[in-house]
């Protein structure tokens, strides 16, 4: 069955790097073990990966495998592996440094099955590329401040209620609130900035509730309003990867109710183990 079930996400890795070939010219796709765990994980691989016209990852989760398209006239796979593991992600050809694997989330912390093994250790003083060495500590400050962050940790969240953990849930409901306090407006469009004035009092309320409750039932209820309102935000600020707007009509006695995922694959937070697969994509937003 694993054995399927690896072919299977393989087959699905090949049909989106079909899609992204238009993107990037004299393309080359190579197929790389990369180790992570969630929604979060995904996030900070594809984007420590990806550079616009001439890289692009996709990294599966149930594979454990990451597609790499890139420019064969302007990078090479080993830049590209090198800018993951200096995200704090193990791959076949680096490992990450254990200062940045130790800074990540808990639920981000996957088994290091690579480490021990002959691969270059890359060191966090190494430059990602010549032609980011120029990027100060204020431009990579700025970028903790931005609605990635907001919605990278809210993706952490909806990963605590899938798998039901109620104190994970509040531990990450406390990381939303500052990526939420600490949101630069100047880092918004005109659209998403009026947006977020509009929505940002409930958001914020609503992220509190779960925090102030240790009852998981409540928590799926104020999560499942949340996502509501962060809806608008995500179609007006779209995030580095495809965002998938999923419906679950069995929630709250068939009212039912909707949350944003990182993946295509239904991974219920409503429910959980108990209906982990109930539900259905209403919208990918690109």
């Amino acid at each position: 069955m694993k054995t399927i079930i690896f072919w299977i996400s393989i087959c699905s890795i090949l049909t989106t790097t079909n899609n992204i070939y238009a993107q990037v010219k004299n393309a080359k796709t190579e197929t790389f073990h990369v180790n992570g765990n969630c929604d979060m994980c995904k996030a900070t691989i594809e984007k420590a990966g990806n550079k616009k016209k001439e890289a692009q990852v996709t990294w599966d989760a149930s594979s454990q495998s990451a597609s790499i398209v890139y420019d064969a006239e302007k990078t090479n796979s080993d830049a590209i592996l090198k800018r993951i593991a200096l995200a704090g992600y193990d791959n076949e050809k680096y490992l990450a440094p254990d200062e940045t694997y130790t800074q990540l989330h808990g639920c981000c912390k996957y088994e290091r099955t690579l480490k021990g093994k002959e691969i270059v250790a890359v060191s966090s003083h190494q430059t990602h590329e010549k032609e980011h060495q120029h990027h100060s500590k204020d431009e990579k400050k700025v970028e903790s401040h931005t609605f990635q962050t907001v919605m990278v940790t809210y993706f952490s969240l909806k990963d605590a209620l899938v798998s039901s953990d109620s104190k994970v849930a509040t531990s990450q409901a406390k990381s939303l609130l500052q990526a939420i306090e600490s949101l630069k407006m100047e880092t918004l469009s005109t659209n998403a900035h009026q947006i977020w004035m509009d929505q940002v009092k409930e958001i914020t309320a609503l992220t509190n509730n779960i925090v102030n409750s240790s009852n998981i039932a409540d928590q799926r209820k104020h999560f499942a309003a949340l996502s509501t309102k962060l809806y608008p935000m995500v179609k007006a600020s779209p995030l580095a990867s495809p965002v998938y707007y999923q419906n679950c009509p069995m929630f709250e006695n068939g009212k039912g109710a909707n949350w944003l995922s990182l993946n295509e694959e239904i991974k219920n937070p409503f429910y959980g183990s108990k209906m982990m697969t109930c539900g259905s994509v209403k919208e990918k937003i690109n």
